[in-house]
């Protein structure tokens, strides 16, 4: 999204699985999946925006 900002974002559904996102700048974005309880969790993300993000907010940044 140039010039842009996609911010951050967190959806749970009726299931108890929650979808999150969070624009790292110019690092890229970040997406996860996480099944209730925060378990069976999938992260997309490049290499240096999935660090960032572990740095910052810890590993369950997609459920706290």
């Amino acid at each position: 999204m140039p010039g842009g900002s996609l911010g951050t974002g967190s959806q749970a559904a009726a299931s108890g699985v929650r979808y999150a996102y969070s624009g790292v700048g110019r690092f890229g974005v970040v997406a996860a999946q996480a099944g209730p309880g925060c378990v069976d969790v999938q992260e997309w993300g490049t290499p240096d925006a999935l660090r960032r993000v572990h740095d910052a907010f810890g590993s369950r940044w997609m459920c706290d």
